[in-house]
């Protein structure tokens, strides 16, 4: 996730990144089309009751009672590298950086029609970590 984040903070740029290839012709990215396809990388990840206008189509529910063996409700989340396991301390890292990529070129993500995507997925990560604090020295 933390690839993923420097890759979106220099999507947000003002350089026009080129691709080397063989041949001397280069390739210009289309910033909003990587952003959007950052943020959906987020919606594909996430655990639990999925939103009804949820962008990845192929995802379904998962996870929906996590916790339930402990009593406390864990549902939510975003899963670590497309796999089924969810890991407090890069979860955290992604959700501050994701902010603070919002905050640093909200220009960028309006102009790419991404800024309520964006916030959709940091509500998404930031509300499953607040469940995670189920006692003062609890998090789990």
């Amino acid at each position: 996730m933390m690839m993923m984040m420097m890759m979106m903070m220099m999507v947000m740029s003002s350089v026009q990144p080129t691709m080397a290839s063989s041949s001397t012709t280069s390739t210009t990215y289309s910033y909003g089309t990587v952003l959007a396809k950052s943020i959906l990388f987020y919606e594909a990840q996430r655990s639990g009751t999925l939103p009804s206008d949820q962008r990845a189509t192929w995802r379904v529910d998962s996870a929906t009672d996590d916790g339930s063996d402990d009593g406390v409700d864990l549902e939510g989340g975003w899963y670590d590298a497309g796999d089924y396991v969810k890991f407090g301390f890069p979860m955290a890292g992604s959700i501050t950086l994701l902010a603070w990529g919002m905050i640093e070129f909200e220009e960028g993500y309006e102009k790419a029609g991404q800024m309520e995507y964006a916030r959709d997925s940091l509500k998404w990560g930031t509300d499953y970590m607040m469940k995670c604090h189920t006692d003062t020295n609890e998090f789990w």
